[in-house]
């Protein structure tokens, strides 16, 4: 549905794919309980009843402008002062309450929404066949051709009717039968002249009713909307069968479902949204952290948080303990209680590691509770005391690799033959990162996102610019760590294997990225790297073990440095690891050439690059 001509009155719509117009106005939610009347449509010798719709869509039955003009302006002139007059209604002016953040819905909320669509539908055909001038919901346009107005006085109304309930059924039946959700979980925006309006799904909207809210994409939602489609076939065939003479009573209206009172501070589900919306995390941080705090709200209940204990606490980290590091994809969306049920009756299953539990399970919980401490939300953390103990062997170490394995990796095709690039490894990058990692120890992210501008010359020594950040979309750049951020001296062995060509090349093609195809739907620019590094090392040098990762390269790094130098202040910057003895301008001035001179110290006896085939970079 297109927006009307500038000329034309506010809320006059034109049809697309009719060219009929028709008057739209969005209702304000915090007006909605309050909205009730009447709209005559006198030119169609009927009304339009108005009871608590989210928006008034009524057709004009015309494709004349003028003529539509004339009557939405007849339509607005009774809308309007209603409108006008709950502003003015106290109870009207108060914003409606924020609703609940819940964890899950409870079968007997999604029922009870269920029996309230099924009948509201119900109750709306009472009205309907009482009052047939009214047409409360618009039958006469689902019944009738675009833009078409049918008379209640005509004998072939009743006809229509019917017919108009045989189209809603089929379309809820298709719906249903295809488990396509998509009719109630959608949201549509709607363009008014005085800006756009979001009309929220019908799931949301059945939600807010209830005082509360659940998350997208929670299993949950997915089962009310399912609830829904299937009350809506219920209905439409008892009101197919009421037209046919049998006499389906409309049932009372169910209880409204409203939400606990909260008497008691913030529950857990909302303190965590506070947390979350007020604490300033990395994107991945923050989902992961919204993933355990709902966890914790769903395991213990949605319970005011200051009523949580140390108990709670012990028993949620006993829980995660129990949890498999994989959900198999049947037992998608079930709780935490059945995970740990079904990984405990499935021998050999591998559970969340104690290292796990201790920093992302309990440390997500441990954070907003310490953060509602500091702002005098809660009176104590009741995380403190509750540890999580490693059991023999069950943290995995990552070890360096051997020289045995790095004559393995740099024996792979993408190193004896330029023309082998896989586009998981990022074109060039499949090459370099490797070879980066072995001779400067950068981590892979700090390596995967380098631009041509960290490539500089300072002092006389080429270097790895990693002390810069940068919050340009296109050239972002981010660091670890405080004492992540360095200048990194570029080994000799890499400039002869011709790096600072490649870096030269990459300058003149006007490329920001030092490898633009490295590429991630992840807040990590290497996922997609990492996870094609362990398939085609593993698949070419046949390492096997967990243990041994691309992070196994900075591993050896650091062993190299401690075979040429003492000095750990200088290892701990070549590497960025924190040390509190730094000053803030570590790595600059006079200090870059001690630094220098122990990175091209390091080498490695009896591994042989004279085979490795590089493209002539233009």
């Amino acid at each position: 549905m297109g927006r009307s001509k500038k000329s034309s009155p506010t809320y006059l719509h034109r049809r697309a794919d009719t060219g009929d117009y028709v008057y739209l106005r969005a209702i304000p939610a915090r007006f909605r309980p309050y909205f009730v009347g009447e709209v005559r449509l006198g030119w169609a010798q009927r009304s339009y009843a108005i009871k608590g719709q989210g928006t008034i869509k009524i057709s004009l039955g015309t494709d004349d402008v003028t003529l539509a003009c004339e009557r939405a302006l007849k339509i607005r002139s009774q809308v309007e002062p209603l409108i006008a007059a709950l502003k003015r209604k106290p109870s009207a002016r108060v914003a409606a309450p924020s609703p609940q953040l819940v964890p899950r819905l409870p079968p007997e909320v999604i029922r009870g929404i269920g029996d309230r669509i099924y009948a509201e539908l119900l109750a709306t055909d009472d009205e309907a066949t009482l009052y047939p001038e009214r047409d409360i919901y618009g039958l006469a346009e689902v019944a009738g051709q675009e833009g078409e107005i049918l008379d209640p006085r005509d004998s072939s109304y009743g006809g229509r009717i019917d017919d108009a309930y045989e189209t809603l059924l089929a379309a809820a039946r298709r719906d249903l039968a295809a488990v396509d959700i998509t009719p109630v979980e959608e949201t549509v925006t709607l363009e008014f002249d005085d800006g756009p309006f979001l009309a929220k799904s019908i799931v949301d909207s059945e939600l807010e009713r209830c005082g509360i809210a659940i998350l997208p994409g929670h299993p949950d939602r997915r089962v009310l909307a399912l609830t829904i489609l299937r009350t809506r076939v219920r209905a439409y065939e008892d009101l197919l069968a009421r037209r046919q003479g049998k006499p389906v009573p409309t049932p009372a209206q169910p209880e409204a479902i409203l939400p606990r009172p909260d008497a008691d501070g913030p529950t857990l589900t909302q303190l965590a949204e506070r947390f979350l919306a007020e604490v300033d995390l990395p994107a991945k941080t923050k989902q992961l952290y919204r993933r355990y705090l709902l966890m914790f709200a769903e395991f213990r209940g949605d319970r005011a948080a200051k009523l949580v204990t140390a108990q709670d606490m012990i028993a949620f980290r006993n829980l995660l303990l129990r949890l498999p590091t994989i959900v198999p994809r049947a037992m998608a969306g079930a709780s935490p209680e059945a995970l740990a049920e079904w990984a405990d009756q499935t021998p050999g299953t591998p559970r969340l590691s104690p290292q796990t539990v201790k920093n992302r399970g309990l440390g997500a919980v441990s954070s907003m509770f310490a953060w509602a401490v500091d702002g005098m939300i809660l009176e104590v953390n009741p995380r403190l005391g509750v540890r999580v103990k490693n059991a023999e062997g069950t943290k995995l170490k990552r070890l360096p690799y051997t020289m045995d394995q790095l004559a393995r990796i740099f024996a792979m095709p993408i190193y004896c033959d330029p023309t082998i690039r896989p586009k998981g490894g990022g074109g060039e990058a499949a090459v370099w990162l490797p070879l980066l990692a072995l001779f400067t120890g950068a981590r892979l992210e700090e390596l995967a996102q380098l631009r041509v501008v960290d490539v500089q010359r300072l002092e006389g020594v080429d270097v790895l610019d990693l002390m810069i950040i940068d919050d340009d979309p296109i050239a972002s750049t981010k660091r670890k760590t405080k004492s992540s951020r360095r200048l990194v001296p570029i080994h000799q062995k890499l400039i002869e294997l011709g790096f600072l060509t490649y870096c030269a090349a990459m300058k003149r093609n006007g490329e920001t990225r030092l490898f633009p195809a490295v590429t991630s739907a992840s807040t990590e620019k290497s996922a997609g790297f990492s996870k094609w590094w362990r398939r085609y090392s593993r698949a070419y040098s046949e390492i096997s073990g967990a243990e041994f990762v691309f992070h196994s390269f900075r591993h050896l790094f650091t062993d190299k440095l401690l075979e040429v130098t003492e000095d750990e202040r200088l290892r701990l910057r070549v590497t960025g690891h924190a040390n509190t003895s730094m000053n803030a301008k570590y790595g600059r001035g006079h200090e870059i050439g001690k630094i220098n001179e122990i990175v091209q110290r390091v080498e490695f006896r009896g591994l042989d690059f004279s085979h490795i085939r590089l493209p002539t970079y233009a």
